[in-house]
């Protein structure tokens, strides 16, 4: 299975966004990437845990307390991301590669591109 999380916007969320776990013991099928998101005024952002391996790129985190971080033992892959100044807890995984295509927006050009429409918009 591959889920890539393109382009959405979430705003002012004191819950986790995005939380992924392994399937222990079994081949990786499924190949998680998150790209060209922007988070903004988000408690905590995405969660790699219990053996998850993460693809994670060119996301733009705003006022987010913990944009990417581990429980139970996750792993996450983070190029271009801008975490606002806050820190990437999670370790350094091993998922570089994903089995279907995409484009990545300039990290420079995400929010105004994510704002402008293209996509999800959430807000609570």
């Amino acid at each position: 299975m591959s889920t890539p999380v393109p382009r959405a916007s979430a705003t002012g969320l004191a819950s986790k966004l995005v939380s992924t776990r392994s399937s222990w013991g079994l081949e990786l099928t499924w190949y998680p990437s998150i790209y060209n998101n922007y988070f903004d005024g988000v408690h905590l952002g995405i969660d790699t845990r219990d053996g998850a391996q993460l693809l994670v790129e060119n996301n733009v985190f705003f006022n987010t307390t913990a944009p990417m971080f581990s429980t139970f033992g996750g792993f996450a892959v983070s190029n271009g991301n801008d975490f606002g100044g806050a820190s990437n807890t999670a370790p350094s995984g091993s998922l570089t590669n994903v089995p279907y295509t995409y484009s990545l927006t300039s990290t420079n050009s995400v929010k105004s591109i994510v704002l402008s429409g293209v996509g999800a918009k959430l807000s609570f």
